[in-house]
């Protein structure tokens, strides 16, 4: 665990009501800790209306939401994709790629730059010069005569 987190998680611990070993990290306040708090609750009187004060509308947040945002930013952050797979518990490589990473933007771009580069080198783009895999000036001269 992070160490951040896990002196959070202390922190909070200390300062709760249930703070005993075998309390729960989320305690019910209202069943006075002998439950935990339910996530659905947490969405509906929590997250959603702290998306919407945000200014998202028109957008289903639920707890897969997070799942997409955690796989699209392991991908962005270069994260090998058998360790999202692992961190996300999908039993497939195959659910990680096919739902639950999007391409970003920035990762588009420099594809989309690596390739313009392959077909046509820098030196190419400067100058008036043949891509190496074209065929030479005298051979080109030769076929058309």
């Amino acid at each position: 665990m992070c160490s951040v987190v896990g002196r959070s998680r202390r922190s909070g611990r200390a300062e709760s009501f249930y703070n005993r070993p075998n309390d729960f990290l989320f305690p019910s306040i209202r069943k006075n800790g002998q439950t935990p708090v339910w996530p659905d609750m947490v969405l509906r009187k929590i997250i959603r209306p702290a998306a919407t004060r945000a200014g998202i509308q028109g957008k289903t947040i639920d707890w897969h939401t997070f799942r997409h945002s955690i796989g699209t930013n392991l991908r962005s952050l270069g994260v090998d994709v058998k360790t999202a797979q692992e961190l996300l518990r999908h039993a497939n490589v195959r659910t990680t790629l096919d739902l639950y990473t999007q391409a970003v933007s920035s990762q588009k771009r420099e594809a989309s730059d690596k390739l313009v580069e392959l077909l046509l080198p820098s030196k190419m783009v400067c100058q008036n010069v043949q891509h190496p895999s074209a065929p030479s000036q005298e051979i080109a001269a030769n076929v058309s005569d």
